[in-house]
This record gives C-alpha cells, structure tokens and sequence, in this order.
C-alpha cells in the first residue's frame, strides 16, 4: 500500500530466483525481491554509487 502497488497495477513475485534492481522515490537502486536482498548488499551499494543520478 506504501508504494501506491494494488493487484491491478502489479504482480506478486512467483520466480524468486531471478531478481532486478528498480530505483525507489529516493532515486536508490533496491532489489525487487526482499529474499533476495540479503547477501547483495555490496553489489547494490555499489550499483549505487555507480549509477545514481
């Protein structure tokens, strides 16, 4: 509900091994899937640094 997500504009998660990385409000990279996060925090971090705007 935070994210403004409802069953019509979105879809839950069914393969959770693939994982993508989309920006948030902040303009921050995260992972879409929040099992996969753990164990990736340096590569996001580094995607951060990388590519934020």
């Amino acid at each position: 509900m935070k994210s403004g997500l409802t069953k019509k504009n979105s879809r839950p998660i069914y393969d959770e091994q693939y994982s993508f990385w989309i920006k948030d409000k902040s303009g921050d990279y995260v992972l879409n899937n929040p099992r996969a996060r753990a164990g990736l925090e340096d590569l996001t971090r580094s995607i951060n640094q990388k590519y934020k705007n």
